[in-house]
């Protein structure tokens, strides 16, 4: 490993640590919170009864203002039989906090306790006569609901929750993501300028929420599903989106800058004038989005989905649409050409010779003529396609899906196709010469004058499929299911039967001129004009 990938892996596991620790620190504040609530509440309820004793005993209090901090200042004398102790009492009736923190809260909130804003009190003791033991019992019962120690743990509460609110210069505090779940589940859906920043709702669901001009930056927001929600205007600078589901979303003027949006999918959102910058939109789907004025400076597009997308006005200086997909529908800045960016125009007579769209999403499209030889495909989605005179030689399209595409007259030789899925597909007079389609699924497939010689086609089932004029010479058809297949006038000359099952098949004029038939069935089989592999023709 080198030096780059050891300081990349420290960075990773020191992120971590202080994620785990501010997840840590969040959940203690809250449980803190709640206890001075309580106390604040006991609190209040005896400042009113010290208030009404004030009014019964003048000349006890001495007010003093310093620095901004207001303090009353009471002496207590406890009566004794030789005793004369004495005790003071400070009321902190109003407390201006410095605003700034530190992000490490374990360390630094214990610092700003113990050395900042420091408190000097100058009090003169007053003597109290001992008929005035009530009062000062009470003034002592008063002492005793705000402790030094409960006024530190105010002060720290106070410092945790403007944490957020100071590192991202908002002016709301934040709140924590338990207490955005409970407003939620209470049914409460006007989130509107909320401040959740750093908040984890990774996976989380929200359905008809308002969270318009919320500030989400640094948030962990992986596996949302917050489609059809009102974002505009949000904040998610540096948010982790990745495989958010944000369909049909406004987004028009949020701020993405440097957000983590792979693979997000933005499918029919609207982004408009919204800040991408630094974005990371790798394999992002962006389908008939509305992304007009947007800024796209130096955000990463590479594999994005920019079907029928509209780009108009977009800034995409620097931007890396590397094997991004567009159609002649996508609507792109003018003079911008994707293609030079290096996208993959998704076109009739594209020219996307070794093109890597292996996964892509290609169903429905129209590639009539196009050129893909050696293209990867692998995985890829291309159901309901239009391939009429593709070339695909030497493609790779293992475990691709073509389900009901249109492959009439494509060239295939050579190409990948084990566990393609060709269900439904039309391959009439298609070329598939040498290829690969070992356990690919050919079920309803039309496969009427395609070639398939010197194929292998090895434990494929064929059955009740439609090969009349075919040529499966040299092919390997071991083990495979032909039973009911249409196999009339089909060439079967030096093609590997052993095994196959041509039960009921129509082989009437088909040519087996030395195909090896060993261990073949051939019950209820049609034979007649056929070309026996001894040369001889069955009547």
């Amino acid at each position: 490993m080198d030096n780059s990938e050891q300081d990349l892996a420290a960075l990773i596991s020191k992120i971590n640590q202080l994620e785990e620790r501010q997840n840590i620190t969040a959940k203690y504040a809250v449980g803190v919170k709640r206890q001075l609530d309580e106390l604040l509440g006991k609190f209040n309820n005896l400042q009113q009864r010290f208030e009404q004793q004030l009014a019964s005993s003048q000349g006890l209090n001495d007010i003093t203002t310093t620095n901004g901090i207001a303090f009353s200042t009471i002496a207590i004398v406890d009566s004794g039989a030789d005793s004369t102790n004495s005790r003071m009492l400070t009321q902190v009736t109003d407390v201006i906090l410095p605003t700034s923190v530190e992000a490490e809260v374990n360390t630094e909130v214990e610092s700003e306790l113990s050395h900042s804003a420091e408190v000097e009190l100058n009090t003169d003791v007053v003597e109290v006569e001992p008929e005035e033991d009530t009062a000062a019992t009470q003034q002592e019962e008063f002492s005793t609901a705000f402790s030094d120690e409960e006024f530190k743990l105010e002060r720290m509460m106070w410092l945790l929750k403007r944490i957020y609110a100071d590192e991202e210069g908002s002016e709301d505090t934040p709140i924590y993501a338990e207490e955005f779940w409970q407003q939620y589940n209470k049914g409460e859906r006007d989130f509107t300028g909320v401040n959740i920043a750093g908040t984890n709702l990774n996976s989380s669901s929200l359905y008809s929420a308002n969270l318009s001009k919320a500030n989400l930056n640094g948030a962990n927001l992986r596996n949302v599903n917050w489609s059809r929600l009102n974002l505009m205007g949000a904040s998610f600078k540096g948010a982790d989106l990745s495989n958010a589901q944000l369909h049909n979303a406004n987004l028009r003027e949020a701020n993405l800058d440097d957000a983590n949006l792979n693979r997000a999918k933005f499918y029919q959102s609207n982004l408009e004038m919204a800040n991408l910058k630094q974005a990371n939109l790798n394999g992002a789907n962006l389908r008939d989005a509305k992304l007009n004025s947007a800024d796209l400076s130096h955000a990463n597009l590479s594999n994005a989905d920019l079907f029928e997308a509209n780009l108009e006005g977009v800034n995409l200086q620097g931007a890396n649409l590397k094997q991004a997909l567009c159609t002649r529908k996508t609507i792109f800045p003018i003079d911008f050409d994707p293609v030079k960016a290096g996208a993959y125009l998704i076109a009739p007579n594209a020219s996307l010779h070794s093109a890597k769209l292996a996964g892509a999403n290609l169903s429905g499209t129209d590639l009539s003529e196009a050129v893909l030889c050696g293209a990867d495909l692998t995985k890829a989605n291309l159901e309901s396609a239009k391939l009429l005179q593709t070339n695909l030689r030497q493609a790779n399209l293992s475990e691709v899906n073509l389900n009901c595409a249109n492959l009439t007259a494509a060239t295939l030789c050579g190409a990948n196709l084990t566990q393609a899925n060709l269900s439904y597909a039309n391959l009439s007079a298609a070329d598939l010469r040498q290829a690969n389609l070992k356990n690919a699924q050919f079920r309803s497939a039309n496969l009427s004058g395609t070639n398939l010689s010197d194929s292998n086609l090895l434990g494929v089932s064929l059955s009740n499929l439609n090969l009349s004029g075919g040529n499966l010479s040299n092919a390997n058809l071991c083990a495979s299911d032909l039973r009911s297949a249409n196999l009339s006038q089909a060439n079967l000359t030096s093609t590997d039967l052993r095994g196959a099952d041509l039960s009921g098949a129509n082989l009437e004029k088909a040519n087996l001129k030395d195909a090896n038939l060993d261990g073949a069935k051939l019950e209820g089989a049609k034979l007649s004009g056929t070309i026996m592999p001894d040369g001889t023709t069955h009547e």
